[in-house]
């Protein structure tokens, strides 16, 4: 069995697919078809798999999918691969081993952007956990562009500067607050400003729909006479 660590590997490759942004989702899918292979051979380099068997694990339909994706992950040093031209025998492949190094202290692994106990350091965090929005994203007055903590005053101000209740900021605060300044949950804030406006817009739309939906056009009443004509 060859010396692959399978939790250092995913450790390490996890880093490598975050940072590569060459990859779309084809390249990741095929990769860990490979690598479900690679593990039943016990990690063996070289093994042969056929490609339908890849294609039908990774669900990539087209062959020139296929052979784009493995030609460019072999390029950018993440496998090694031989074609076959025998029907009956699959191609070779050498995955790239991502092991990372381990710590004297208690043998797990520490990888950039991961802190010894496991948790994940990311520039958009600080150390107790807080959303740290980037310094480009404060700018007070359009003029003073400088790094500020983000406070509930300041999106408050923004809001009544914009004609808008506390109400509403108070909402704005509390949403993005609890998830820690992610745009859809996924994407760290770049300015909180422009967010903010599109909040507003969101609101004034969702309040005006509520408005005509309160509206009774046709002045109905519960108490309709059906022996009057129409």
């Amino acid at each position: 069995m060859s010396e692959v660590n399978y939790i250092q590997h995913m450790n390490g490759l996890y880093v490598k697919l975050y940072e590569d942004d060459r990859l779309n989702p084809s390249h990741v899918s095929i990769y860990f078809a490979l690598f479900k292979y690679w593990n039943l051979n016990r990690f063996q380099n070289p093994f042969s798999v056929a490609r339908y068997e890849i294609m039908k694990l990774a669900k990539v339909k087209s062959p020139n999918t296929y052979s784009k994706c493995i030609k460019e992950l072999m390029v950018w040093d993440y496998l090694t691969y031989e074609a076959s031209h025998n029907p009956y025998q699959g191609s070779r492949f050498s995955l790239v081993n991502f092991c990372t190094s381990t710590s004297a202290n208690n043998g797990q692994p520490l990888i950039r952007g991961y802190s010894k106990n496991g948790r994940p350091l990311s520039s958009t965090y600080s150390k107790n956990g807080r959303a740290l929005i980037p310094s480009k994203t404060y700018k007070l007055n359009n003029i003073n562009e400088r790094e500020n903590s983000l406070t509930l005053d300041l999106i408050v101000e923004f809001f009544l500067s914009e004609k808008v209740g506390k109400e509403e900021a108070q909402k704005f605060w509390n949403h993005y607050e609890s998830n820690g300044w992610l745009i859809g949950g996924k994407t760290p804030m770049i300015d909180w400003q422009a967010s903010a406006r599109n909040w507003i817009l969101r609101s004034k739309e969702i309040n005006k729909k509520q408005v005509v939906q309160k509206m009774d056009y046709l002045h109905t009443t519960s108490k309709k006479n059906y022996n009057e004509s129409l």
